[in-house]
């Protein structure tokens, strides 16, 4: 019997090395299929994250898109404003005649040989002035006065449109006044 249990016993020792073998495999397949499961799983888990992030990307770009076009929208919105506003300027920027100080400066020429009768405007700067002098002499004088550079007259330019001797030897004259634009003027309101 001793010479049986030797026999066994080498048989003993190639099943160990066989089971051995065997547990070898089981573990390395185990650690191949915990390994490919960790693999699987991290491809998974990229193509997840990958697939958030497209999804913020394009959001993001739907995000710009929406906002650029509200912003054209307020831009040719703002344009519009723009061009309605410069079209309604001129209206709140014109000028007219500042009646106060004309009227002043040509009653502070006045004395007892001219004498106006009418005065009218034609446009915001233009004023037609009727009156009678005594004589021709008169009439000259008041013209130079008139057209004296001061730095209170309100007119840039003056012109004597009309002149005509009555039978009771008056002189009657119309003049055409210019208002000078930085003296007479004022805003509208």
């Amino acid at each position: 019997m001793a010479k049986g249990i030797e026999l066994l016993q080498g048989q003993k020792e190639a099943r160990i090395k066989q089971i051995r073998a065997i547990r070898s495999v089981r573990m390395f397949s185990l650690l191949g299929l915990l390994l490919y499961c960790l693999v699987v799983g991290l491809v998974f888990s990229y193509s997840l994250y990958i697939d958030k992030q497209q999804q913020n990307v394009k959001q993001n770009i739907e995000n710009k898109k929406q906002k650029i076009l509200s912003l054209k929208k307020t831009e040719s919105q703002q344009i519009i404003l723009k061009d309605r506003l410069s079209y309604l300027k001129k209206y709140f920027d014109e000028q007219k005649l500042d009646y106060d100080k004309t009227i002043t400066f040509l009653e502070a020429l006045e004395n007892e040989d001219v004498n106006f009768s009418q005065f009218t405007t034609k446009e915001d700067l233009i004023i037609n002035l009727t009156g009678k002098t005594k004589n021709a002499t008169v009439l000259s004088h008041f013209l130079e006065s008139l057209e004296k550079e001061d730095e209170s007259n309100p007119f840039k330019e003056i012109s004597l449109s009309n002149v005509g001797k009555s039978s009771e030897g008056m002189y009657s004259f119309t003049l055409k006044l210019t208002a000078n634009e930085g003296i007479a003027l004022t805003k509208k309101n």
